[in-house]
């Protein structure tokens, strides 16, 4: 089984360009979209460190699968 930790690292260190063409290989290629409200992604703060983190948002996943 993958390394989900290693997975997760992965996922949240990506840049918007690198984001935006995962979402275009899941919609392509598996026929995945993320919800609407899942949509903002959030760039890091420009500067010091002492910025807030990032607000978490909500990912919504169908159970369906579409067949090709």
């Amino acid at each position: 089984m993958a390394d989900l930790k290693a997975l997760a690292e992965s996922l949240v260190n990506l840049t918007i360009k690198e984001a935006n063409e995962l979402a275009n290989i899941l919609k392509d290629d598996y026929g995945i979209e993320p919800a609407a409200s899942a949509v903002a992604v959030a760039a890091p703060a420009a500067g010091g460190g002492d910025a807030a983190p990032a607000e978490k948002t909500e990912v919504r996943c169908s159970p369906e699968r579409r067949r090709r």
